[in-house]
């Protein structure tokens, strides 16, 4: 996932909606008003520090992470509301982390979003299984991840992905 230099440069609102003609639901603009700590994992540098830097724009708290192993530490230390991951990473991958986080008493209220290239059903069906809340397949639809952090307070009893944005009971 690479972010292009000019979205950074754009507001919170032209992000949210970057079509300015667009009827906006009033849902993703919403979001921006709600801080998030959240931790930004992924093994590519320029991606995890692009997510987070685009995060602290529109006014969250980011950290970052770049294997499995640190993400751990770092959540650990950190204590976030959403961890942005991505699952093919050394030093344990995405699913060995969400195990390992998942397992911690200060994880239960954590919100677990796998951020990742691998996007087979089987794939899904293991993030689901480690502890992640909903499932992304890169490159990400920053609308739609920014409507996730809008609804992440729900239930999170079954995992979310770009084909179901609702919470399943």
């Amino acid at each position: 996932m690479s972010f292009d230099r000019r979205l950074m440069e754009q507001s919170p609102a032209a992000i949210h909606d970057p079509g300015a003609h667009e009827e906006s639901s009033g849902d993703d603009m919403r979001q921006s008003d709600v801080k998030r700590r959240v931790l930004v994992v992924d093994d590519n540098q320029d991606t995890a520090d692009s997510l987070a830097l685009m995060l602290e724009a529109l006014g969250h708290e980011a950290r970052t992470a770049y294997d499995g192993a640190r993400a751990i530490a770092v959540a650990d230390e950190f204590r976030p509301d959403v961890i942005l991951m991505d699952i093919g990473m050394p030093r344990f991958n995405g699913f060995q982390a969400a195990q390992r986080i998942r397992a911690q008493p200060w994880a239960d209220r954590v919100v677990l979003i796998a951020i990742t290239g691998w996007a087979r059903e089987e794939d899904r069906e293991c993030a689901k299984e480690a502890g992640f809340d909903a499932h992304l397949t890169k490159p990400v639809d920053l609308k739609l991840l920014f409507r996730l952090l809008s609804v992440m307070n729900q239930p999170s009893s079954a995992m979310v992905d770009e084909d179901d944005l609702s919470f399943r009971h």
